[in-house]
């Protein structure tokens, strides 16, 4: 254990490229959003544009929870904290620019160059947030009925997949609000979740089959394409992927600090997504 921190806090102390051993990329993963968090800190000017968010839903909790009479104090921290919980997704849409600027700000800060921030329009952002929904539900879909089907082990198999599934969108949403440039145009790619679709296999079932097979490869692509890049990026480093997605998942999972937390995992990913860039280039 002592070792294992030892390494999360050599990769944290400063920007580093990735390692090249898969087993030490894990803990370089696992590093990037306490990176971020010690970068945030040092950082006047991220700090400032951090806070802002958290603040809000801070506020907007604490005036839903004072405007209820309740003389039962430990109902109204029932209450508070429930607030704080059902608001905890308001500041990723309603604050997308604050973020989209604190991404381009600490790219700048880390040294890959200016960055101009996005800054999508809140329209777009709901239809990416359906539309990441609707990818989320179907692209493990298959995969979930299939391995449900298995005796005895099925649901402990089928939770497993789940829990891995949900650290893959982690990561994936994580790496796409550190982006600072469009995606790139032209035809989206197959993800990895639906190669199964393009097997060769599918050529010798019947014709229905076949068609349906690959209508839902396409619907799969097509659903995919603001997210091409991030998930060619988890596929191709894996093992940093899981140690980045583990450490958001419990980062963001401590109520109340985790409105602050987004921030450093945000620059954490800039930072690891900018290290990435850096190496295949």
């Amino acid at each position: 254990m002592r070792a294992s921190l030892a390494r999360v806090a050599h990769h944290a102390r400063t920007s580093q490229a990735p390692p090249e051993a898969e087993s030490e990329r894990f803990w370089y993963g696992v590093a990037q959003p306490f990176l971020g968090l010690r970068v945030l800190w040092q950082q006047p000017l991220l700090r400032k544009r951090a806070i802002a968010p958290a603040l809000l839903v801070l506020a907007v909790a604490a005036i839903g929870v004072m405007s209820k009479r309740d003389p039962a104090p430990h109902h109204v921290l029932v209450r508070y904290y429930a607030a704080i919980a059902g608001l905890a997704s308001l500041p990723s849409v309603l604050f997308a620019n604050t973020y989209e600027r604190l991404a381009a700000d600490a790219s700048h800060v880390f040294g890959f160059g200016e960055a101009t921030p996005l800054l999508s329009r809140f329209s777009s952002r709901i239809v990416r947030m359906v539309q990441a929904a609707i990818l989320v539900a179907l692209g493990a879909a298959p995969f979930l009925f299939v391995v449900r089907t298995v005796p005895l082990a099925g649901d402990v198999l089928a939770f497993v997949a789940s829990g891995a599934w949900s650290v893959h969108w982690i990561v994936v949403e994580a790496l796409d609000g550190a982006r600072v440039v469009q995606p790139h145009e032209g035809e989206p790619l197959l993800p990895w979740f639906a190669a199964w679709t393009a097997f060769p296999i599918w050529e010798s079932t019947p014709a229905f089959c076949r068609r349906i097979v690959h209508k839902f490869g396409r619907v799969l692509t097509r659903l995919s394409k603001p997210w091409g890049e991030e998930i060619t990026l988890v596929a191709r480093h894996p093992w940093l992927a899981v140690g980045f997605g583990l450490a958001t998942a419990v980062l963001l999972a401590v109520p109340i600090a985790n409105l602050f937390l987004r921030s450093a995992v945000l620059v954490g990913a800039v930072h690891l997504r900018g290290q990435l860039a850096q190496r295949e280039a």
